[in-house]
């Protein structure tokens, strides 16, 4: 599910910063920075976003042709389908809690990786679509800021259900 995040001004300044950012083509690093500063104070504050108990929900914060930001909220035990991200690069900061990345080889269907992401570790990317990935959050609720770049398009991206 789609919620449009309202902005103050200081968090619409740091959206132009970071289109800008995209636009100048600087290191991901760096516009990953820039994105993460919009998710910031108090953790309350995006506990109305903790809509569904049965899957995380997907919150557009900005999006035009050049990237996405996304606001994702999970109740502790849900976690993504295996997924790739298509022709898009997306890379993934985790703003609250903890999160598990399980990465799969597309053309060999086998994990290769399972890594801890959390407040303390800055980010994750995965890009194109020659890897598959599973994001969870088995131990608590988290909130997950994500830059796809460009915007991610739903009908390309592959889906692995159980």
């Amino acid at each position: 599910m789609d919620i449009d995040v309202s902005l103050d001004l200081e968090k619409s300044r740091l959206i132009r910063k970071l289109a800008d950012s995209v636009n100048s083509k600087l290191c991901y690093f760096d516009i990953l920075i820039n994105s993460k500063k919009i998710i910031t104070g108090n953790e309350e504050e995006y506990l109305h976003y903790f809509i569904d108990e049965e899957s995380y929900s997907r919150n557009s914060i900005y999006r035009n042709d050049s990237f996405e930001l996304v606001l994702i909220c999970w109740k502790k035990g849900q976690k993504s389908l295996i997924h790739d991200h298509a022709k898009s690069d997306c890379f993934m900061t985790c703003v609250a809690g903890e999160l598990v990345e399980e990465r799969y080889s597309k053309w060999e269907a086998r994990r290769l990786s399972v890594e801890t992401i959390s407040t303390h570790k800055d980010s994750c990317h995965i890009g194109g679509g020659n890897f598959l990935h599973r994001l969870s959050s088995p131990n608590t609720d988290s909130i997950s800021l994500h830059l796809y770049i460009p915007e991610i398009k739903s009908n390309e991206v592959t889906l692995i259900k159980p």
